[in-house]
């Protein structure tokens, strides 16, 4: 049997966490001593363990509840919808950091942002998951939107200009080598 101190202690969570479960009925001490200390048995360390994991996966207590209690495949399908649910937040992060840095290129092209250099650039559109691929539709939707804003754009962004012409042939389909849409 473990105290609530040691249990919190050996799962990193606060004393607190695990009344909190307790009150909730999530996670319950299986013996209290008279002066009402809580001890835990291994069974209740190995539901904190699981508790903990979904915790972890960002699955909200009131599904754990469900979870913990639920048959193998209701679990999985309590998963596959947790996963549904991560993965369209992710999509939605995607767009925001696309819109993000649709506006700062447009900031760029307006003379309202310091000028950021294409390796920058290309970390940036990276760091948001851009793929090649995408890069290249980015360059192709701006050379086809404002072709002279475009050149304006890899100007501020650093490019030679014989750089900047590969990438805004490869943008309109010209290019007869290989271009990286970065530069």
């Amino acid at each position: 049997m473990k105290t609530i101190t040691v249990l919190a202690r050996r799962f990193g969570l606060s004393r607190t966490t695990l009344l909190y479960y307790d009150r909730i009925g999530l996670l319950r001490a299986s013996y209290r001593t008279q002066a009402e200390a809580r001890l835990y048995s291994d069974a209740e360390e190995a539901r904190l363990a699981r508790i903990v994991t979904y915790r972890r996966a960002g699955v909200p207590l009131v599904a754990i509840r469900a979870i913990l209690e639920a048959k193998p495949a209701k679990v999985n399908r309590a998963l596959e919808a947790q996963l549904a649910a991560r993965q369209r937040q992710i999509d939605g992060l995607k767009a925001q950091q696309r819109l993000i840095v649709a506006m700062l290129k447009d900031a760029v092209l307006r003379g309202e942002s310091p000028a950021r250099t294409k390796d920058e650039w290309v970390a940036l559109l990276k760091a948001c998951a851009f793929s090649e691929d995408d890069m290249l539709r980015w360059h192709a939707e701006l050379e086809r939107d404002d072709p002279r804003a475009h050149a304006r754009f890899l100007r501020r962004i650093g490019l030679p200009p014989e750089a900047a012409e590969r990438v805004r042939a490869a943008a309109r389909g010209e290019a007869s080598g290989p271009a990286r849409a970065g530069g």
